[in-house]
């Protein structure tokens, strides 16, 4: 206490010593002044810590091998690395995780190719595409593990393809998802049948959800009933639904008008140089409507009956001025009863342009 007095002394200027609450006051700051010291090296104690402990989650090595898992090619992991710095993303890795953050850091990289006036139409196009290409590789990555384990998370309005045992095939769709039943419209009898299956018969139900998979269950009729009017039956609940397979791009719906071509093979050239040439036959356009749409292929609605197998081409405007122009083959083709769009094809895309592939892309992702 003296050796502090004695500095004080010093530090007033005065001979004499100075008056009791001047001390105090004196003694007050300068304990107020090691306190704020003391708290402050703690402070920046922790935060070096956790800026330690933020570096080492960015680990590169891992960052590569989660990259390499999800099915990255290196155009692709170096594009990421680059949105990573335009982000300025403090946990890269998360990016595998976190859909949200994936999609604001893949904003920005799709903003900044957009202000890059330098940039070549085919150079933006390409950029474009592996940004969209990164997004669902992650996306189908995420859901290789993810879906329905049982019918009671099955929404209404779900369309359902019932088998019996004799072969018989049946459409539906589901009204409501009750506790005790799955309770769907009566389906439409094929022709030549006078009566649907019995009570208890054992089915088979199949259906796809959309933007994920094709799904299978076992099930048997409980019942007829009627639901606000309509005729409908009720199916038993499973918790053995099978998935039967996973897309590889993500689909979403869009009803949009489009023009359907048929395509033919032509064989051109000479003899010792024989080759094939693909014609578009405009002469024998029809129009059709798509239902859903992935980079991938298409659902569409038309009139026209068409062989499984057949090559098409196919042009839409996704959005104003997004159009699109595919080449595919069709996969499957059903009929629907009734007038007007009477045949549901499948269409598995063969040939698409990098700019129709961007703009099937930002429709899905919602990106632009």
């Amino acid at each position: 206490m003296q050796l502090l007095l004695s500095i004080l002394i010093q530090t007033t200027g005065y001979l004499a010593p100075p008056d009791r609450t001047s001390i105090i006051i004196l003694v007050i700051i300068i304990i107020i002044l090691i306190l704020t010291i003391v708290i402050g090296s703690i402070i920046s104690g922790k935060n070096r810590v956790r800026t330690s402990s933020s570096k080492k989650k960015y680990n590169k090595f891992i960052f590569e091998r989660m990259a390499k898992d999800v099915g990255f090619s290196k155009n692709h992991l170096e594009t990421l690395k680059k949105l990573i710095v335009i982000g300025n993303v403090r946990h890269p890795l998360l990016l595998f995780t976190n859909s949200g953050l994936l999609d604001n850091v893949l904003k920005k990289g799709i903003s900044s190719i957009e202000r890059q006036p330098s940039l070549s139409e085919e150079e933006r196009m390409k950029l474009l595409n592996t940004i969209y290409e990164i997004k669902q590789i992650i996306d189908y990555h995420a859901k290789t593990d993810v879906g329905l384990k049982s019918t009671f998370l099955i929404k209404p309005g779900q369309l359902f393809t019932l088998h019996t045992h004799t072969g018989d095939q049946f459409h539906t769709k589901l009204i409501s998802n009750h506790s005790t039943a799955l309770i769907c419209a009566y389906p439409i009898v094929p022709m030549g049948k006078e009566y649907l299956f019995k009570k208890s018969t054992k089915i088979t139900a199949f259906f796809w959800r959309d933007g994920d998979s094709g799904y299978s269950f076992p099930t048997k009729l409980l019942g007829y009933d009627k639901t606000k009017s309509i005729p409908s039956i009720s199916l038993q609940h499973s918790k053995n639904v099978k998935r039967e397979q996973h897309r590889k791009f993500s689909r979403k719906p869009l009803k949009k008008s489009c023009f359907i071509y048929p395509l033919q093979v032509v064989n051109v050239g000479t003899k010792r140089r024989p080759r094939k040439k693909v014609e578009v036959l405009e002469n024998k356009r029809n129009i059709g409507v798509i239902f859903n749409i992935s980079v991938g292929g298409c659902r569409v609605g038309c009139a026209a009956l068409y062989k499984k197998g057949t090559y098409v081409k196919i042009d839409f405007d996704i959005k104003p001025k997004a159009p699109v122009s595919a080449m595919g083959k069709i996969q499957s083709v059903k009929r629907r009863p009734g007038a007007g769009v009477n045949h549901i094809i499948h269409v598995k895309f063969v040939k698409l342009s990098v700019k129709s592939r961007n703009n099937i892309y930002s429709h899905i992702y919602n990106y632009m």
